[in-house]
């Protein structure tokens, strides 16, 4: 392993009764782990061309060097910075050519550890998303047409300072990715939210009203569920 300055004091995936081991993180049923508020990369972020190891753990806040979730090192390391930024704009080609010259070599040291980080990871998403005093889920479900946007579906409604996670996946044996829209009050209006899925969204709000949803198909007809607390 490839050690680096900055540790990780907590365990990503320890739900530690709904308290926070971090500031500005949330925990996110999806992947039943506590995931920052301010660095997420959507999925299909990371080309292909990537290792399909380091592909994964970007796109999961994984360290590619230590192998440890939420790593400082993520957010410290001014060429890993970079590394993320590129990905976040979608620049593939600049984002190959800072893996390649500033991590690629490392791969050889750190694959063991990042292997072992992507298995927890893919554990604690199997099991019940539910952490602390969470409220239960309930479901939605929407076939789409590509190119059509599905109508608006509300989510949870909302009184003033209040957060939660939805997250939105196939449901048909026929897959592709999809656009995401998502709205919510704030205290200065409306705000709106534009992802990709399958995935997840962290919603957190200062209105009163209703968040809501709706999504398009980028190739095929699919369909499509999105999973949000019970009011």
């Amino acid at each position: 392993m490839v050690n680096h300055p900055d540790n990780v004091t907590y365990d990503a995936f320890d739900c530690n009764s709904g308290n926070p081991h971090e500031p500005n993180t949330h925990w996110d049923p999806k992947t039943s782990a506590w995931e920052w508020d301010d660095l997420k990369l959507n999925p299909g972020s990371v080309p292909d061309s990537f290792p399909q190891e380091v592909k994964e753990a970007l796109e999961n806040n994984i360290c590619i060097i230590c192998g440890k979730k939420n790593c400082p090192y993520i957010k410290n390391n001014k060429d890993y910075q970079k590394l993320t930024d590129a990905l976040k704009k979608g620049d593939a080609g600049e984002a190959r050519k800072i893996y390649m010259t500033k991590f690629a070599q490392r791969r050889g040291q750190s694959k063991g550890v990042v292997m072992e980080g992507l298995q927890k990871s893919r554990e604690a998403k199997k099991r019940d998303g539910r952490c602390g005093g969470s409220k239960p889920f309930q479901s939605k479900g929407v076939n789409l047409i590509p190119g059509i946007w599905s109508g608006w579906m509300d989510l949870a409604a909302v009184s003033g300072n209040d957060a939660y996670t939805a997250s939105f996946d196939h449901t048909s044996n026929s897959q592709s990715s999809f656009d995401v829209q998502i709205q919510y009050p704030t205290a200065n209006g409306i705000e709106t939210i534009n992802t990709i899925g399958p995935g997840s969204q962290f919603i957190k709000t200062s209105g009163i009203g209703t968040p809501r949803i709706r999504f398009k198909t980028h190739s095929v007809p699919i369909s499509v569920r999105v999973d949000y607390p019970q009011n």
